[in-house]
């Protein structure tokens, strides 16, 4: 396992930590409509472009 600071937001990316997101809203949020995550998408992708610091595991 790894540890790594993410230092350029590349679109592929982005797309990728998008669907872990939804997923892992998907499996816990069951209070979440479909309309709901739909609306969130563009805030969440638009925070991950501008988070200060933004770290992953790599297993």
């Amino acid at each position: 396992m790894e540890i790594i600071k993410i230092v350029r937001r590349e679109r592929n990316l982005l797309e990728i930590l998008m669907i872990i997101w939804e997923d892992s809203v998907r499996h816990t949020h069951d209070f979440l409509r479909e309309s709901d995550i739909k609306a969130l998408r563009p805030l969440v992708y638009q925070n991950l472009e501008s988070i200060p610091e933004l770290w992953a595991i790599k297993a």
